[in-house]
């Protein structure tokens, strides 16, 4: 017989053993970007023994397709489930079989406002599109974003099976947070045989990171910066701490000054630092603290006061190394690494077959 499917356009309330049906996930913990796998066992799902049933998610409805709003959404949005049926007695969705939550408030994986009085859903979108890459690692904004369905094993075996990576950011109460550290709750909902409503669960929870995303990050507005320059330092954490520390180091660990900034709700973060005319510095670092880790970025800086192989290793340009008025900047056959020398010696270097060429330099 050849296997066929069928899509499960419609929700219904199943009568059923409790004792026999579960929801669990594949593992106890996940890194951000692992595939989470849930498994649902009930029989009574099978809905025609001839074919492999599927159920699908309920997506949002936008004004515009794709683009989050803060139209309040039917109850059942993100789970697996029907839309359109409204609410039991007490709040919860009666279109909602299946859904996944995160963190200790159990919280709806959903961008979207939903219409919910049981439980502490969305307040609000977050991410600016409704879709698999939405969030700064690229990965899914909802459950429904990921395009998870649960899918029957095989024609009358009752065992469906979904998908999904879990992402590196969620949205909660129309806010950006980081998934690390979360748990990971998945609940099936349905009928016992007397016509109790009952709800089975499991959970898991994300304890790291993957994929070489960085769960801390930090950059500057330029590459080279010379005494005096201010540098402008932009940072994005994943972590759900609410300030980062930020010093400004000279020669690789003594402290100038440290800032205490503020990380935004997106996650973002931002500060400027002053190059001091310091003649006793050789090289600058900035050094950035969030979730009790610290990331150390060094400064490309130039300055006729620092030797011209410091400014080469610390990733100067040989072309761009400056020297003293008196000096001239010269190459050195090999390696090409540059040196500040009198003209008169760099005519005689130059002579000896020692140096490449030379090139007047003066401030």
């Amino acid at each position: 017989m050849a296997l066929s499917i069928i899509m499960i356009t419609y929700f219904q309330i199943n009568l059923v053993n409790a004792d026999s049906t579960t929801i669990s996930f594949d593992q106890n913990t996940y890194k951000v970007g692992d595939t989470a796998t849930i498994t649902v066992n009930d029989p009574d799902l099978n809905v025609n023994n001839d074919l492999v049933d599927i159920y699908t998610a309920v997506t949002p409805v936008y004004a515009v397709a794709g683009t989050p709003d803060n139209i309040i959404q039917d109850d059942a949005t993100d789970t697996i489930g029907k839309s359109g049926l409204g609410q039991y007695s007490d709040g919860s969705s009666f279109g909602r079989l299946v859904d996944v939550q995160f963190g200790q408030q159990n919280v709806r994986w959903s961008n979207s406002k939903i219409n919910s009085q049981f439980t502490p859903d969305n307040t609000g979108s977050c991410f600016a599109s409704e879709s698999n890459t939405a969030t700064t690692g690229g990965f899914a904004s909802s459950l429904s974003a990921t395009g998870f369905s649960l899918v029957e094993t095989g024609p009358s075996t009752g065992i469906f099976t979904g998908t999904f990576e879990v992402p590196d950011q969620l949205c909660q109460s129309g806010t950006i947070i980081s998934s690390v550290g979360q748990n990971i709750k998945t609940s099936y909902y349905f009928r016992d045989e007397s016509g109790k409503l009952v709800e089975v669960s499991d959970k898991a929870g994300i304890r790291g990171n993957c994929c070489g995303l960085q769960l801390v990050s930090m950059s500057t507005d330029k590459y080279v910066y010379m005494p005096g320059d201010v540098v402008s330092v932009t940072g994005k954490s994943y972590l759900n701490d609410a300030d980062a520390k930020i010093s400004l180091e000279k020669n690789g660990k003594i402290p100038v000054m440290t800032k205490d900034i503020p990380i935004n709700k997106n996650g973002t973060f931002y500060a400027n630092f002053t190059i001091p005319f310091d003649t006793t510095a050789r090289s600058w670092w900035l050094a950035t603290t969030v979730g009790g880790g610290t990331l150390s970025q060094g400064i490309h800086f130039k300055s006729e006061s620092i030797p011209p192989l410091d400014q080469f290793w610390s990733g100067i340009s040989p072309n761009d190394t400056l020297c003293k008025p008196s000096l001239t900047l010269i190459f050195k056959t090999t390696g090409g690494s540059p040196a500040c020398v009198k003209l008169d010696t760099a005519k005689k270097l130059i002579e000896r077959g020692w140096v490449l060429t030379l090139q007047a330099h003066s401030r």
